[in-house]
């Protein structure tokens, strides 16, 4: 009887595990690093083909652009509330729950968890933040 290797373990060559399909991003062979885009002023540009996770720690109210998503990626951004007293304007291509943006964590030291997932189709970032992390 063949041993089957652990996901954690896979195959090399031309026996390589390949997942394909909408949880494909869930099971990479080897994790995904955050990428600290540090103090971001009054614009940030978050752009996915960086990484797919990010952190962007706030010094003003600021306007968020988002670019290079791909069809069914999905995306993790951290936004640190900074010395507090931020808003963010999210684009009009990014959709909530509900029809409204939330408002991100004012409290200084906290963090907020913001999950997208592109569709190209319909050229929509669908949202959800987990808000209020202490640091």
């Amino acid at each position: 009887m063949a041993r089957i290797p652990p996901l954690s373990a896979p195959l090399v060559d031309d026996r390589r595990f390949v997942m394909r399909g909408p949880w494909s991003d869930f099971f990479q062979p080897e994790p995904i690093e955050w990428i600290d885009r540090g103090p971001v002023g009054s614009a940030a540009v978050v752009d996915w083909s960086r990484g797919r996770k990010q952190i962007v720690t706030l010094t003003a109210s600021c306007a968020v652009a988002i670019r290079n998503g791909e069809d069914g990626g999905q995306y993790l951004l951290a936004v640190r509330s900074g010395s507090g007293g931020f808003a963010v304007t999210w684009p009009a291509s990014v959709a909530w729950p509900g029809g409204v943006a939330p408002t991100v964590t004012l409290t200084p030291g906290k963090c907020d968890l913001v999950r997208m997932t592109y569709c190209e189709a319909l050229g929509v970032w669908f949202s959800e933040i987990v808000q209020g992390y202490a640091e």
